[in-house]
């Protein structure tokens, strides 16, 4: 048997087309019956009934996604629709107050975020969002999101039966899930997605995908990472030195210039002691160094910009000050661990 867990954000991802604005020639989505009803073509009757019946296309391609992985309910196996809580995003607020702040129209202290119930929207359109189909089950809590409660749930099957767990969700932060167990597996609502294709889009395997994850940062999460990397210097650290806590300070932190006279001074005299042709200039520095001798020094370095510059001028060594980013990409290793663990705090 399988524990199919489903993460009620599909509902959501799904309203965002049905409620987007349509073409002339496109197809009639629920704005457009609203649009109608407004102007008086059509009745409040007729328009619920088509927004109805869109919504039961979205179930019903539940079940298709579902037939496909040889898990629908239909044949026994059991189903539970995980939502997110008004105030699921507390707790990780608590923690990181711009977790996902940029949603709204306006920026908020996650820690204090009061969102929408799902079920209430589900409820307008004559659906239990407790039991959506026949055999199904649902969970809530006011303080807790989908993800952990699948987190949860996951781990609670895994432990407790010899049942298969498949996970549909869009959220790329089940990724990890596959280092919990072979017998989870991941479908995104369109497709299923394999350790080999997380391997393929981010570099590195699922048991390096959270640290991967807090590197390259996340702009649904609003997570910023560390500045200036991308996924495959990312990858490449992680693969080098196995885990986020290995990697050596000097790789995650910013560098700040300590005294920009003297530095500049120090990088005018290897200029005139060397005499540099332009082309020597640009294979060692790029734009980096037009920028160190005529702007302010007011900008931090990456730790490439700082290796480029120590290889040709090791004198600057004592001049640069280093800003360590572990403590934040720790905060954002326990935001994006399924599920959250507030026990530190």
């Amino acid at each position: 048997m399988v524990v199919n867990l489903i993460d009620a954000g599909y509902f959501v991802s799904r309203a965002s087309k049905h409620w987007a604005p349509c073409t002339a020639r496109g197809p009639k989505n629920m704005r457009w019956w609203n649009q109608q009803h407004k102007m008086g073509k059509c009745s409040f009757k007729e328009m619920r009934y088509k927004q109805i019946g869109m919504m039961k296309k979205d179930l019903d391609l539940l079940y298709v996604r579902m037939r496909q992985m040889s898990s629908s309910p239909e044949n026994g196996h059991r189903t539970i629709m995980c939502y997110d809580g008004t105030k699921g995003r507390q707790k990780r607020g608590a923690l990181f107050s711009a977790y996902k702040a940029h949603r709204g129209k306006n920026a908020e202290d996650a820690s204090k975020h009061e969102g929408k119930d799902l079920r209430d929207q589900l409820s307008m359109f004559k659906f239990n969002p407790m039991c959506l189909s026949k055999g199904w089950e649902s969970v809530y809590d006011e303080y807790k999101e989908a993800d952990d409660w699948i987190a949860e749930l996951t781990h609670k099957y895994l432990a407790e039966t010899d049942e298969d767990i498949i996970i549909f969700s869009k959220d790329q932060d089940f990724y990890q899930a596959f280092m919990w167990d072979d017998r989870v597996k991941i479908h995104n609502c369109v497709r299923e997605v394999t350790r080999d294709e997380v391997f393929a889009s981010c570099g590195v395997p699922p048991e390096y995908y959270v640290d991967w994850k807090c590197l390259v940062g996340d702009t649904s999460d609003n997570i910023s990472g560390f500045p200036h990397i991308g996924a495959a210097s990312a990858a490449k650290l992680l693969l080098e030195h196995g885990s986020l806590d290995e990697i050596p300070d000097e790789e995650i932190s910013m560098w700040a210039i300590s005294n920009a006279v003297i530095f500049r001074d120090t990088l005018k005299k290897w200029q005139q002691d060397t005499q540099p042709s332009a082309s020597v200039l640009t294979r060692n520095f790029g734009k980096l160094w037009s920028k160190l001798v005529t702007e302010e020094m007011e900008f931090l370095l990456v730790p490439s910009e700082r290796k480029r510059i120590l290889n040709c001028v090791p004198e600057c060594k004592e001049l640069l000050t280093p800003i360590s980013y572990r403590d934040r990409l720790n905060t954002y290793r326990q935001i994006i661990t399924l599920p959250f663990n507030d026990s530190d705090n």
